[in-house]
């Protein structure tokens, strides 16, 4: 809603359809509030005549993501900390990106909305065995 304010204005877009909401409290947000902030910014520059945030008006990454919920243990419960967590998940969803996409570097780089130099550093820096993972 903040974003919305914040970038609609004096223009009509003022609401989420429950559809819509559920979509996006179920995608992981890999880019963090950023990412969320530039989807609203795309939708109000690109719909400004748009009443409601309709689930066509996603952007396709956002629209199509199969997963569930990602639930984020407690760093006391899980024993790992809140970054480990993170790169656990980053993993799985880099993981099941390469999958979906048939593990075609450039195509699971478009679907992730990454530049092909940025994916081979997160595959990197998460130590992601792709050979492992594509038989």
């Amino acid at each position: 809603q903040h974003f919305l304010e914040k970038y609609a204005g004096k223009h009509t877009l003022s609401s989420v359809p429950n559809s819509t909401f559920r979509i996006l409290s179920n995608y992981p947000w890999p880019g963090n509030v950023r990412e969320l902030e530039n989807e609203i910014k795309r939708i109000c520059v690109l719909y400004p005549n748009a009443k409601t945030i309709d689930e066509s008006i996603l952007t396709e990454s956002i629209k199509n993501y199969q997963g569930g919920p990602i639930e984020l243990g407690v760093s006391g419960e899980t024993g790992l900390s809140f970054k480990e967590q993170m790169k656990i998940r980053e993993r799985i969803i880099i993981q099941e990106a390469f999958k979906k996409c048939n593990y075609n570097m450039v195509e699971t780089a478009r679907y992730l909305e990454y530049a092909r130099s940025a994916l081979y550093k997160k595959i990197k820096e998460l130590k992601i065995d792709l050979l492992a993972h594509s038989k």
